[in-house]
């Protein structure tokens, strides 16, 4: 009984959150859930499994970069949580995906031949 209140309570704030961050906009509520999550997120989450990650990535890594990482990586999920509200918003719009280089997307689909695409990422805050 115990773990349905729990799961209750926790979609609770997550719809709260997600009526939040409708209410103020997508330029907004990534700013402010960037914020929360790089605040809040670091009691959620285990410090160890993030560290022991970025260890293996890197060998030797100072104490402000692995903080800086950190820091980035809450606020990247606090705007990747609010943008799952706006992909309504994203089918329609098209204007978040830019391709370069002259690529026959075409003939890719046609042949039905695997093939990697390779994705950069901007955040502007």
């Amino acid at each position: 009984m115990m773990k349905i209140i729990n799961y209750f309570l926790q979609s609770l704030f997550v719809y709260l959150f997600f009526f939040l961050g409708r209410c103020l906009g997508l330029k907004i509520s990534r700013k402010v859930f960037a914020f929360l999550f790089s605040c809040f997120g670091p009691f959620f989450r285990s410090k160890k499994i993030i560290k022991k990650n970025l260890n293996i990535f890197f060998n030797k890594i100072s104490h402000l970069n692995e903080k800086k990482i950190i820091s980035n990586m809450w606020k990247n999920y606090g705007m990747t949580f609010i943008e799952y509200i706006y992909l309504d918003y994203f089918r329609k719009q098209n204007s978040h995906i830019t391709i370069k280089e002259n690529i026959n997307l075409s003939q890719i689909t046609r042949e039905k031949k695997p093939c990697y695409f390779y994705i950069w990422s901007f955040c502007k805050f």
